[in-house]
């Protein structure tokens, strides 16, 4: 309270109590009565005083609590607009890079074209543009005639190759020579037999047959990070690691993905197998459900239902616990978070691991055991995130 409220209110006091002094001489009050009479107000004064102090701290304290508030907010405004403008700059960048190279994929088409042989007058060449990477379109086609060509059809028939960016070649090419990206062939224009795709690294990332241009058959995925093949591989993984539902890391050992193609329809369900021995391990059917090769459902429930339970291929339980939405004040989106008590089992049945969540985080004490069940720490929530391994070309 400032200088002036104290004066004023000294003044107050000092002015009460000659008028009450000079109203008990008035009603014949004894000296001693008066004074009791005026420490009881003198009290009750400093009481009304006290508690003006509380409130105006209480309003200084809820002060400076909306003022943070309203300085995050703030931040984040400014954090949503540079980013918001960064991607608007990147998208643009992405557009005219996209452009330029598409004149450079119809020049190098156009020049095939006036190659002669099967590109000869009055035949067409065309290449899908998912067969090369977003940043370059370099590529290498071999004619040749097989059984099956015909002098009379309009395509052309042949290898195709195309290639990552000279940027990659330098990081993880051994000899500096240019990394495959598609590899496979054409029949009369067409898309014909086995087609693969490869990471920068050399490594597969997906493959799968044509005929006459339309997928058949098992396509399979190997990489997490595919954004071409529509994969939940990754989140089946962090299941399986971060749920202890295998004695291996799916991460390190690997899984792959597979799914049927029927005249060029992909098949709803997404099958996976394991790297090692080839077997099918799991399922994910079309409702989004992950399901053992045993008809055991992986999990039950959902974030959005505001639980979820985990099972080992047993159905014995893993893990048990809850959500509650939340909304972003930045976005006004509605996300989900663990909140409440949790609970995870070793596969023999025992407890592995108790406590609580809040805003998401593991918060007071947490309680782990071994699996026999014996105590084994107790203190702070051990965090259980699995990024996994880092994702090449992407």
């Amino acid at each position: 309270m400032s200088k002036v409220s104290h004066t004023w209110i000294s003044k107050l006091i000092r002015s009460f109590l000659l008028l009450a002094f000079f109203a008990g001489s008035v009603t014949g009050q004894s000296k001693k009565e008066q004074i009791e009479v005026l420490n009881l107000r003198v009290d009750s004064l400093k009481n009304v005083v006290t508690r003006q102090n509380h409130v105006n701290d209480s309003l200084r304290s809820l002060c400076k609590v909306q003022s943070s508030r309203i300085d995050s907010c703030l931040v984040q405004i400014t954090l949503i607009k540079r980013n918001l403008n960064d991607s608007i700059t990147n998208y643009k960048t992405a557009l005219a890079q996209k452009d330029e190279a598409n004149q450079k994929l119809k020049v190098q088409l156009a020049s095939l074209q006036e190659a002669g042989g099967q590109a000869g007058s009055g035949k067409s060449v065309s290449f899908d543009l998912s067969d090369f990477t977003w940043d370059c379109y370099e590529f290498t086609f071999t004619q040749k005639k097989s059984a099956e060509y015909n002098t009379n059809d309009t395509g052309f028939t042949g290898q195709f190759v195309s290639y990552y960016s000279s940027d990659y070649s330098k990081t993880y090419s051994k000899n500096g020579s240019r990394l495959p990206y598609a590899v496979g062939n054409y029949v009369n224009g067409l898309k014909e037999g086995h087609w693969v795709y490869y990471l920068c690294d050399g490594s597969k990332q997906y493959e799968g047959d044509y005929t006459k241009g339309i997928k058949t058959g098992k396509w399979i995925n190997y990489d997490l990070c595919n954004t071409h093949f529509l994969s939940n591989l990754k989140s089946l993984c962090m299941w399986i690691d971060d749920n202890g539902l295998s004695d291996k890391d799916i991460y390190s050992t690997g899984l792959y993905e597979a799914v049927n193609y029927v005249n060029g329809k992909k098949g709803d369900t997404l099958y996976y197998y394991d790297k090692a021995t080839k077997t099918l391990q799991y399922f994910r059917y079309p409702d989004g459900s992950f399901v053992y090769n045993n008809g055991q459902p992986l999990t039950k429930g959902s974030e959005e239902s505001g639980h979820i339970i985990v099972y080992f291929r047993s159905g014995k339980i893993a893990s048990d616990t809850k959500y509650k939405s939340v909304k972003n004040p930045a976005d006004i989106t509605v996300y989900f978070e663990r909140y409440g008590e949790a609970t995870t089992y070793y596969s023999n049945g025992q407890v592995k691991s108790k406590g609580v969540f809040d805003q998401g985080q593991g918060v007071g004490e947490w309680i782990y055991y071994d699996a026999s069940g014996k105590v084994t720490q107790k203190g702070e929530w051990l965090e259980d995130v699995n990024i996994g391994p880092e994702c090449p070309c992407q």
